[in-house]
């Protein structure tokens, strides 16, 4: 009886353990989305800054280039957050934050050192 009683308890704490990590990961993409997306937002405004002020017959080209990859974006990220729910680590999410980072640090001097 009380056998029984034990294992039930564990199926409980397990479960809400589950539970409970699935919550902690969907918190911590939902913070890297938001800083991530106002990353991309900055990079795409600072080629219309830049395209607008050396090559103003192409800004509408870059405009659109703009726009197009906030679209490619938005559908990576839903593809993530499904992936997400089924269970998987964000850690490849992070490594590919932390990519861009360092990327975003490196176009951005390189964009100051061109303006």
């Amino acid at each position: 009886m009380m056998r029984a009683t034990l294992e039930s308890n564990r199926r409980i704490w397990k479960r809400d353990e589950v539970e409970n990590n699935a919550e902690y990961q969907k918190s911590h993409l939902n913070s890297f989305y938001e800083s991530f997306k106002d990353s991309v937002r900055r990079n795409c405004e600072m080629f219309e800054v830049m395209f607008k002020k050396r090559m103003p017959k192409i800004y509408g080209v870059a405009a659109t280039a703009s726009r197009i990859c906030e679209v490619v974006w938005n559908v990576w990220w839903y593809a993530m957050v499904c992936w997400a729910e089924l269970g998987s680590y964000v850690v490849w999410f992070e490594v590919f934050v932390l990519w861009f980072g360092i990327a975003d640090e490196k176009l951005r001097e390189m964009l100051h050192q061109q303006l």
